[in-house]
């Protein structure tokens, strides 16, 4: 039995069978889509119900339904924003409000197209840089720098963005590529969406007897490489370049070497904390990322990669938000999707994680 407690007066039912129920309602002046949800006893409260579909049309027939069981309806006009675009679109419930969300996780440029739009709508906003590739060189390499990081929704600092019918680009950074020792990691690519950029990470340094093999500057900077004896004021990090670009946002600096002959390196800068130094036994950690919950669960993202080490253990480990470990032998990569720097290898580095842009607002 269907039981209607409408949002949209004009609910009913049209027709039903053992296992379906055929809804339909009069059209909603100005909505663009209609939330059909079900419960399976009264409720007072919206939280009581599941969205069970969203249709463009005024009608919808609710199948696998199970026979003698009691189901109540409700439906709801959404007037709010009308767009595409991204590699997946989810809907979401968080704390009773319900949002789509468009993630955009592919590689290079895409188009989010605003079909219509009420007045005064805005869309929060993540976005993640590609993060640095770790630095390589028999001697220890620095862990690569996470991507910047943009949150409109924990940064006080960015408001939520005011939007309009159109399209709209949108960029997705590539993580920066692997080196082989000797070399200075790559750094990632910028990603980029209605007037603000997250930069790429930076890359890890290499050994540096010669000087030409430093960490590199970006969203997050690299680790410092392992230095010679003779350089005795040690290797720097890369900066941290995020916090300081005209769209704000999240991003440290990679952690320093400081001691001489000891062959480890430093860890790449992450969003939440800077890079660790290499201590007197053991190459330095990637520094943590930060946690979004845009998507409605705690996620980290832009952790920094790990420095490497030669003659000791053990190796830096990536920072959370899926920053790659150091290694002896081949860095592991930084999680692709979360920006993260990949960490350094004695052979081989660690290739940065691709970066993320993911767009939110109200249905």
């Amino acid at each position: 039995m269907a039981t209607l407690e409408e949002f949209l007066s004009s609910l009913q039912v049209d027709d039903s069978t053992d296992s379906s129920i055929d809804l339909s309602w009069l059209d909603y002046t100005d909505a663009n889509e209609y939330n059909i949800y079900r419960a399976n006893s009264s409720g007072s409260t919206q939280s009581d119900y599941t969205n069970v579909a969203t249709v463009t049309s005024t009608s919808y027939t609710d199948t696998g339904l199970v026979n003698g069981k009691d189901y109540y309806y409700r439906i709801s006009a959404n007037e709010g924003i009308d767009a595409t675009g991204g590699t997946t679109v989810t809907n979401v419930t968080i704390n009773e409000v319900d949002y789509r969300i468009h993630a955009f996780e592919n590689v290079g440029s895409d188009t989010f197209t605003v079909n219509s739009v009420p007045t005064n709508a805005t869309v929060d906003v993540l976005m993640v840089g590609g993060g640095g590739s770790g630095g390589s060189d028999n001697e220890g390499g620095g862990g690569g720098g996470a991507g910047g990081m943009i949150d409109t929704t924990t940064d006080p600092n960015i408001n939520p963005l005011s939007i309009s019918e159109g399209d709209y680009t949108v960029t997705v950074g590539a993580g920066g590529s692997s080196v082989s020792s000797p070399a200075a990691g790559n750094n990632g690519g910028d990603s980029s969406a209605f007037g603000l950029t997250a930069i790429g990470g930076g890359g890890g340094g290499g050994h540096e007897t010669d000087h030409n093999n430093p960490a590199k500057d970006g969203g997050s900077g690299g680790g410092g490489a392992s230095q010679d004896g003779s350089l005795t004021s040690g290797r720097l990090g890369g900066n941290g370049l995020q916090p300081f670009s005209a769209s704000g946002g999240y991003g440290n600096d990679g952690g320093n070497t400081t001691f001489e002959n000891i062959d480890a390196g430093a860890g790449g800068g992450g969003a939440g904390s800077v890079g660790q130094n290499e201590t007197s036994n053991r190459a330095g950690d990637g520094g943590d990322g930060k946690i979004s919950s845009i998507t409605g669960s705690d996620i980290y993202y832009a952790g920094g990669g790990g420095g490497s080490v030669r003659n000791f253990d053990p190796e830096g480990t990536g920072g959370l938000g899926g920053g790659g470990d150091g290694s002896d032998g081949t860095g592991q990569s930084g999680v692709d999707g979360k920006g993260a720097g990949g960490g350094s290898g004695r052979s081989q580095s660690g290739s940065g994680g691709d970066g993320i842009v993911i767009i939110r607002y109200e249905i």
